[in-house]
């Protein structure tokens, strides 16, 4: 929505390449998987043991973060020319 923004994120330092090897390749970094699968845990447990909610949106949830992070694991750690 931003153009400035746009390109002062793909021009940073840390956000940059990730973002472009995603862009071109649809690669997810191994750190950027494992900092997203622990969240996600971190947030079940939260959920499962402190939160109280209805059943079926406790499974809800689950079943939507394990398809997110079917997706995540599913996608490529290296650029093509990488591997």
């Amino acid at each position: 929505s931003s153009q400035r923004f746009h390109d002062w994120l793909y021009s940073h330092r840390v956000f940059g390449p990730p973002l472009q090897q995603w862009k071109e390749y649809g690669v997810i970094p191994v750190r950027a998987k494992v900092v997203a699968i622990a969240t996600m845990a971190a947030s079940l447990l939260y959920m499962f043991a402190f939160a109280e909610m209805a059943l079926w949106i406790r499974a809800v949830t689950l079943l939507l973060m394990a398809v997110g992070a079917g997706f995540i694991l599913s996608q490529p750690s290296r650029r093509p020319d990488e591997r």
